[in-house]
């Protein structure tokens, strides 16, 4: 409702209504300001998830389809035609809060890389305990670790292979593409999953 006073002289707004607006003017105000206090708090802890980063142990599956040198720090894939093995490696979350992996890049030279629980007891293995191969993807708590399984081949093309830095032309690296989920983004980590800077000869 509105009220004139003296011909010609310009409206005035009912109080009421000037009121209703200043409320309406704060309360936006009021929701704007905690919108950004929410949006800086998710931004902070999304910092405190990760990184990703390799575990503590990495070493062949098993002795079977590799050649190991003499002093046996050193060993090669079979060159048998098709020709596969099996890399114990490990994937550790040093972040604050737990996260979700939902793959891994493998590459030319890697056929499969499955997850399982790391479980280990006094006396045991370092790689832990049995516990089931799985898919991806895998929630990975905070300060926690997983066990991988990486299955390397000797590819058909050998020879047409991009040289691995300090190795041998035709060797798996080790290098992975992790993709993982925090609290508010996708991101990708570059990862060396298996520890051998000279890689491992497959051809």
């Amino acid at each position: 409702m509105t009220t004139t006073g003296e011909p010609g002289a310009a409206p005035l707004v009912d109080p009421a209504r000037r009121r209703r607006r200043l409320i309406a003017a704060i309360a936006a105000a009021v929701l704007v300001a905690a919108g950004g206090v929410t949006v800086g708090i998710a931004r902070h802890l999304d910092h405190e998830y990760g990184p990703l980063q390799s575990g503590p142990f990495s070493a062949p599956y098993s002795e079977r389809a590799f050649v190991f040198s003499k002093d046996g720090f050193s060993y090669r894939l079979v060159r048998s035609p098709g020709a596969t093995g099996r890399l114990w490696g490990s994937l550790s979350n040093v972040g604050d809060h737990s996260v979700k992996v939902t793959s891994i890049d493998r590459g030319s030279m890697v056929t499969d890389i499955r997850w399982s629980i790391w479980r280990v007891v006094n006396g045991g293995p370092i790689t832990g305990e049995d516990s089931p191969w799985r898919h991806f993807p895998v929630i990975v708590p905070a300060q926690g670790t997983i066990r991988l399984v990486i299955t390397i081949h000797r590819p058909v093309d050998c020879g047409a292979h991009p040289t691995v830095p300090g190795g041998n032309p035709e060797s798996y690296s080790g290098y992975h593409h992790v993709h993982w989920e925090s609290l508010l983004h996708d991101h990708t980590s570059d990862v060396q999953i298996f520890n051998r800077d000279d890689g491992i000869p497959v051809c």
